[in-house]
Order: C-alpha cells, then sequence, then structure tokens
C-alpha cells in the first residue's frame, strides 16, 4: 500500500494525492451513514438524522481526519444504543428470560424462563400419554432393548396409526409450539423495552468509538465499538 502511494504521489502529486484521501475518507463515511440507517428503532433513525442535519453545511470531502473521527463518532453512539435493544430482544426471543437477566431484572427473567420451561415439560409429557401403549416405558424398555428393535416398534406403530388417533398428539405439539412462540414474543418485547429504559434512565451508556479496526478480533475495517 505504501509503495502504491508513493508512485501514485510521484505521479500525481501531493495535492492530488490529498484530495484522493480524502475522498476515500468521505466514501468510508457515507458507507458508515448508510449502514446506520438499516436500524430498526426510529427513535435511533431520528437521532442519527438529527446528527446528520447538524453536518448539512460540511463540505465532506473538506473534512480533516479528526472531523471523520468525531462525526463517526457522534453517529456511533445510536447505533450502539440500537444494537443493545436489540441484543436484548434478540436473546429472550430464543431463549424466554436471558434478555431480563442481561439487564438485571432477574424477576421477570426467572417468570418467562419458568414459563417456557413448564410449557415445553408439558408438551413433552401431554406428548407422551398420547402414544401407543407399546411405545411407552411400561411396555418398551428403552435402555435395554435394541435400537433395532426400538426402530421397529416406531416404525410399526407410525404404520398402523390412523390420522384420527394421530390428530390429539398433532394438536399438543402444535399447542406448545404455538405457546413457546407466544412466550418468546412477549419476552423479547418485554427485554427491548426494558434496555430502552435503562438507556432513557441513564443506567446503560456508551462512549464514541471508532477506529480503523473494529470488534474484539480487530478485523480491519472503517466500524465502532460498543460498550455498557
Amino acid at each position: 500500500m505504501i509503495i502504491v502511494l508513493v508512485i501514485y504521489q510521484t505521479h500525481l502529486g501531493d495535492n492530488v494525492l490529498e484530495e484522493s484521501v480524502k475522498k476515500i475518507i468521505a466514501i468510508a463515511l457515507a458507507l458508515f451513514v448508510v449502514g446506520s440507517l438499516f436500524a430498526d428503532d426510529k427513535s435511533r433513525s431520528d437521532e442519527i438524522d438529527a446528527i446528520l442535519m447538524s453536518e448539512d453545511d460540511t463540505v465532506i470531502s473538506g473534512m480533516t481526519f479528526g472531523e471523520v473521527r468525531d462525526l463517526a463518532g457522534r453517529l456511533s453512539v445510536p447505533m450502539q444504543e440500537a444494537a443493545f435493544v436489540k441484543m436484548s430482544r434478540s436473546a429472550s426471543y430464543m431463549m424466554p428470560g436471558r434478555g431480563q437477566f442481561m439487564n438485571g431484572d432477574t424477576l421477570n427473567g426467572t417468570l418467562f424462563l419458568a414459563a417456557d420451561i413448564l410449557v415445553t415439560a408439558g408438551t413433552l409429557v401431554g406428548w407422551y400419554f398420547l402414544l401407543p401403549p407399546e411405545l411407552q416405558f411400561d411396555n418398551l424398555d428403552y435402555l435395554n432393548t435394541p435400537f433395532t428393535d426400538i426402530k421397529t416398534a416406531w416404525k410399526n406403530a407410525a404404520e398402523s396409526a390412523t390420522f384420527m388417533e394421530a390428530l390429539p398428539t398433532f394438536g399438543v405439539l402444535a399447542g406448545g409450539a404455538i405457546l413457546h412462540r407466544l412466550i418468546s414474543g412477549f419476552s423479547a418485547k418485554h427485554a427491548g423495552n426494558l434496555a430502552q429504559d435503562r438507556i432513557d434512565e441513564g443506567l446503560v451508556t456508551f462512549e464514541p468509538i471508532t477506529s480503523f479496526t473494529s470488534g474484539h478480533h480487530r478485523r480491519h475495517g472503517f466500524g465502532m465499538g460498543m460498550k455498557f
């Protein structure tokens, strides 16, 4: 890269090189801004828009490295806030209660997690007792029966079952899946609101961070860091 810049400078001169570098920085900043617009939090988008509107009269190709860094740092704060809210929401959607635990709400986290465990356990118990008698533990020793015999027993039961006989089992499994999704959805929404409230109350704060190496793996790029 240094050799290329030296050759480039030799042929084009210092002024042209300086303008080219500014254009590269401008493009990087533009990509950074465009990426921020993908935030699904409208309040964050409004905050980003306000920051950009404050720079309406700034000629981007004439910005110094310091000005680029400061503007990118200001933009990183609402982006980090949106990422924190989204992370809390996603955590509770994947495992109800996890987003609440992340935000210090042990009570609601325990309630959401317990509700999901009860639904899962109830679904499995209901599914088991709706199995044909020959597949239940009283008639089939799963620990000491060869795997091929277990497979044959399940295959025979499936082939001999009618749709009406299997319908209650399908109903229990479908009902359990629906309840699980409902609990996950409510938990995710609650965790997202909780994370937002902590940000609004100043319990979670973020520092403007910009660098040319981003993330824990220090990969090259024009990125941001998050701290909470």
